[in-house]
């Protein structure tokens, strides 16, 4: 066979290949692409939560990757040469399942402050509750803190002032240790102190407005703050 013949047959396997090796290339690129926004986007301006967590679970993927790529030097079976030639596939799909499972979240907990606005404290508990301990596993520090106030205001609604006191301290320690401000968490400030308010205890009602007071503020949201002034002298 002519070495012109012995290049046309070899071709079909060099360009398979070379679209895994492209393959390879794509996945690898996007993960370093996603570590540096996290670096920047989480890190430096802090616009994401838990970055270096996250950080973390792609280079874990990554390293995944890796030992896949040299898993048949080591274990010579066809098992082996699946997972090489597959891996990137298997790893994203696991991480967007991950990435997914962590959003289902959140419509949930927004039918949940539905529940609240409309006054259905006791359904609106158990599904905020839920929510709270996704938030946990995500290690979402103000997501958590945000569930928390929203329980507090679930407690206004059964006149339960022991649960309003432990949520709301939990909210406030939580929003102090994020250092973030918020616009859905001074909306939902404002929405505690009122139900709280009208479950007859205007003195916590008062410390729900002057948090979202503090949002308000931090956010340079002007107007929204002269309107939670004007509930505080009522």
């Amino acid at each position: 066979m002519s070495s012109t013949q012995t290049a046309a047959a070899r071709q079909p396997g060099s360009v398979r290949s070379s679209r895994w090796e492209l393959l390879d290339l794509a996945f690898f690129a996007y993960l370093a692409v996603i570590i540096l926004l996290l670096l920047v986007l989480g890190v430096l301006f802090g616009r994401v939560e838990t970055p270096w967590r996250l950080i973390g679970y792609h280079i874990l993927i990554g390293s995944l990757g890796l030992g896949a790529r040299a898993l048949p030097r080591f274990w010579k079976h066809p098992v082996a040469e699946f997972i090489r030639w597959w891996y990137p596939l298997i790893l994203v799909y696991f991480l967007f399942r991950a990435i997914g499972s962590g959003a289902a979240v959140v419509p949930e907990y927004n039918r949940a402050l539905t529940l609240l606005e409309l006054g259905r404290h006791l359904d609106a508990k158990p599904v905020f509750e839920d929510c709270l301990v996704e938030f946990d596993k995500q290690g979402r520090m103000a997501a958590q803190g945000d569930a928390h106030l929203a329980l507090a205001g679930c407690a206004a609604g059964r006149g339960d002032w022991d649960a309003w006191d432990r949520h709301f301290q939990q909210y406030c320690q939580l929003m102090r240790r994020s250092g973030g401000s918020d616009e859905d968490t001074a909306r939902l400030a404002e929405l505690v102190g009122q139900v709280t308010r009208n479950q007859g205890d205007p003195e916590r009602g008062r410390r729900a407005w002057q948090e979202a007071l503090q949002q308000w503020e931090a956010l340079q949201r002007f107007e929204e703050a002269n309107h939670v002034r004007a509930l505080l002298e009522q």
